[in-house]
Order: structure tokens, then C-alpha cells, then sequence
């Protein structure tokens, strides 16, 4: 009786076992049908996501044959996936390309390293395509290695260097025939570079000089540093063309007079990348202006201004005088019996005695002081000074270097000036023609008094 029992729970354990695995093992198409269902929506999920990259995008296995494309691949190549998959570079391309990306290839799976390259593609209408591709050794979990690139077409990039590269010829071909300086200057990273003339323009070498923004801002006269700056800022910025003149300090001590222009390159999105401009010296141009300005501007007998020198520098120092509030004197002087001593002593005595005149003014008044001939015999003075007490010493001791002059002098005559001085009121302003005027009849004022008493 126990014994039967016994058996009897064996058999019923048993065949519970079996029902389970029974009913386990029908649950294993479902769920293994599940998996490949959830599988395949991954793979197209991810397919999805590559194909909608715009770069084209490959997988090759060792033999070199292509084992996944995305459809920009397929476009770059101008044929489907289905005549792509399963063949290599020398059932598509041509030869010497072929050979060139079959070679990169090797490179990768021989030494596990990333590779990128540029290189030269036609698609199957025949059209060359420069291309960039970066290519990355992919080992699955069975050991097996595969090639994963990524192909970016850089045609447009390739032509704007070209582009580039000839207007950088001609501009320098063009620079070298006017004694040009020649910069470059990267945007992002702010590097320079300078050529020979650019060098020789600044006084340096390439060897001893490091191109940075703030060793050429350091070149730059103090006067003329703060607006150069702001209009390089500007130009970098887009508000302006870089079109200037400063000066800068040149290592042997002199001054040099510098004409600047340069462009920005910019990217396909407007950002500026590079920056090329031009430098020269100009500073015998400016000598030169200056030259000619000075024989338009003085008098040749006596280097004082002449009467356009007069009105071309007092007219801007009386808007000074009335910007900052400052008395401005004018003195006429003119000098007495001049006609007889050319008459009587000729007029070689009369240019010395025009030349002594204009030597007294000279030291007497400082060399700021606007001191010129604007007739034959008739000088005029501006000077600023603080109160009208000021001018009446400044008055006094040109004359008393008049007596002291005639006292050593030893010529046939003795110099007699006679002088008016006017008083321009920042809070009552006049014209210079009005000062003119008014110390023009005091001084003959003066004149007729000395003729009276004799």
C-alpha cells in the first residue's frame, strides 16, 4: 500500500514536470518572434536615423566589400544599395581612386588607428567630387573587423581655396610691384603672419618679432593707438572697411607715416574667418605734403607764416580758444619808415631789416604762437595768455628786444615798430578779420602819435 502511493506521486511529479516544459517550449516561437519584432523596429529605428544623416556614411567587412550604405552613400555614388552591397571600390570606382581608398583601407585594419584623408571621387555621371573621409576599425563581437567612414563632400570648400589661393598670387604679385607690406590674420585664433616687406616696413625680422595684436599695438604712435584700435575692432566687426593712416614708432627712433587697408573672409554663414590687408609707408608722401604745405603756408623771406598760413592756422585756434574758454591776443605790428630805408639804402637793407623784424618775433613769442609777415612790411601775432596784464609784459618785452637789438645792430638805421593789440572774448566772439581790424587801427593809432611827438 505505501509503496504503491509512492509510485504513484513519482508519476504525477513527473508529469507536471513535462507539462511545464511542454507549455515553456510552445512559448518560445512567440517570444522569440517578439524579439525579432522588436529587433527589426530597432534596426529600422536606426536606419531610419542614419539615413537621414546628411553625410554619406559606409561600413566595409576585410574583404573590403560594402556590408551597410545610408542613402546618402547611395547618392554620392549615384547608384542603389542593391548594386552596391556585397562589391568593393575596384567594382565601382576607377582605378587609380580605387587603389588610393583601397590602400587607406589597409592602413585602418592593419593598424587599428582612425584614418583621415582627402581624396578625389566621381559619381557614375562622371563628376569629380573632392571629398574628406574619416574611417574607424569596428571589431563585432566575433572578433571580425569592419571599416565604419564617414564621407563629407568638400567640393565647394576645395574650389573657394583654389579660389583663394590665386587672388592671394595676384595680390601678392601686385603687392611686391608697389613695395606692399603684406598681413594675414585668423579671426578665431588671432595668429599673424607677416611677409618680408610687412618686416622690413616695421623695422624687424620674422625670427626676432612675434606677430601678436599687442606687440603691433605697442609699434603704434600714442597719439594715433586708441582710434587705430577701434577702427581695426570695427572692421573685425563688420561696421567698417579697415581703410587708415597712423604712424608708428620706428626702432631706429623715427616716426613713420603708415597707409593700412584690408578685407575679411567670410565663411558661408557671413562669420568672418581671415582677415588680409596691406601696408606701406608713406612717410616721404607725408614729408613731401608737408613740404608743399609749408612753401604754400610761409612767407620765403622770413619763414614766418604767410597771410594764408595766418588764416589757415588762427582760424582753428580761436574754435579752441572758444571751446575751452581762453583769451586770445592779437598783436599788428608793422614796421616804421620801411619805404625809406629801401628807397635810401636799397632793398637788400630792407629784407635784412624785414629778417630782424621776424628774428625778434621768434624769440620773443613761443613757438606755439601763430607768428607771420602778411604784407610787406606788416606782422601779426596770436597768443593765448591768461589776462590782459599777460599780454601788455608779453608787449613790452618785444619791444624791449627791439631797443636791445638796435643797440648791437650796428646797421645805417634802427628798427621802429608800431603795434595794436585785440583781445578775442570767448564769451563775446569775433572773426579773425574783426581782431585784425581792430588791432590794425590801433596800431596806426600808435603810428600817428610817434609821427606827432616826433
Amino acid at each position: 500500500m505505501t509503496i504503491k502511493s509512492s509510485k504513484s506521486k513519482k508519476k504525477t511529479a513527473k508529469k507536471k514536470k513535462l507539462t511545464s516544459i511542454r507549455k515553456r517550449a510552445e512559448s518560445i516561437p512567440a517570444k522569440l518572434e517578439k524579439a525579432l519584432e522588436e529587433c527589426s523596429a530597432t534596426t529600422t529605428y536606426l536606419n531610419s536615423i542614419i539615413n537621414a544623416v546628411a553625410d554619406p556614411i559606409f561600413v566595409k567587412d576585410r574583404q573590403h566589400r560594402w556590408v551597410f550604405l545610408n542613402n546618402a552613400y547611395c547618392r554620392l555614388k549615384g547608384r542603389s544599395r542593391d548594386e552596391l552591397i556585397g562589391k568593393s571600390v575596384h567594382d565601382i570606382d576607377p582605378k587609380n581612386e580605387a587603389d588610393v581608398m583601397w590602400q587607406d583601407d589597409e592602413i585602418v585594419f592593419d593598424t587599428g588607428q582612425e584614418h583621415v584623408g582627402e581624396g578625389e571621387r566621381t559619381d557614375s555621371e562622371g563628376i569629380v567630387h573632392f571629398t574628406e573621409t574619416k574611417k574607424t576599425l569596428y571589431k563585432n563581437e566575433k572578433g571580425e573587423d569592419f571599416i565604419v567612414g564617414v564621407v563629407r563632400d568638400i567640393t565647394e570648400r576645395k574650389r573657394m581655396e583654389v579660389a583663394l589661393q590665386v587672388s592671394q598670387r595676384r595680390f601678392k604679385l601686385a603687392a611686391g610691384s608697389w613695395h606692399l607690406g603684406i598681413w594675414d590674420r585668423d579671426i578665431e585664433t588671432g595668429n599673424q603672419l607677416w611677409d618680408d616687406r610687412m618686416c622690413e616696413i616695421y623695422g624687424t625680422t620674422k625670427d626676432s618679432y612675434p606677430v601678436t595684436f599687442e606687440a603691433w599695438k605697442k609699434c603704434l604712435h600714442p597719439d594715433d593707438r586708441e582710434r587705430v584700435v577701434e577702427e581695426r575692432q570695427a572692421a573685425d566687426r563688420g561696421d567698417k572697411d579697415y581703410d587708415t593712416e597712423f604712424r608708428i614708432l620706428h626702432p631706429d627712433g623715427s616716426v613713420k607715416y603708415i597707409k593700412a587697408k584690408g578685407i575679411m573672409i567670410r565663411d558661408t554663414e557671413g562669420k568672418p574667418i581671415q582677415a588680409i590687408g596691406i601696408n606701406w609707408d608713406i612717410t616721404e608722401q607725408k614729408n613731401l605734403e608737408e613740404k608743399l604745405r609749408n612753401l604754400s603756408l610761409t612767407d620765403d623771406l622770413t619763414g614766418l607764416y604767410n597771410r594764408r598760413g595766418f588764416f589757415t592756422m588762427g582760424e582753428p585756434l580761436l574754435k579752441l580758444a572758444k571751446r575751452y574758454k581762453n583769451l586770445v591776443f592779437l598783436l599788428y605790428a608793422d614796421l616804421d619808415e620801411f619805404k625809406k630805408i629801401n628807397d635810401v639804402l636799397g632793398h637788400y637793407e630792407g629784407d635784412q631789416a624785414l629778417i630782424d623784424t621776424a628774428t625778434i618775433f621768434k624769440a620773443t613769442f613761443r613757438e606755439t604762437d601763430i607768428v607771420a609777415r602778411i604784407g610787406g612790411d606788416e606782422f601779426v601775432v596770436i597768443f593765448i595768455v591768461g589776462k590782459r596784464e599777460d599780454a601788455d609784459i608779453v608787449t613790452a618785452r618785444f619791444k624791449e628786444r627791439v631797443k636791445a637789438h638796435n643797440n648791437i645792430s650796428g646797421r645805417a638805421y634802427k628798427l621802429s615798430i608800431s603795434a595794436g593789440i585785440s583781445c578775442y572774448d570767448p564769451s563775446d566772439p569775433r572773426s579773425i578779420d574783426d581782431l585784425l581790424k581792430q588791432a590794425e587801427k590801433l596800431m596806426y593809432e600808435e603810428k600817428m602819435l610817434r609821427q606827432k611827438t616826433g
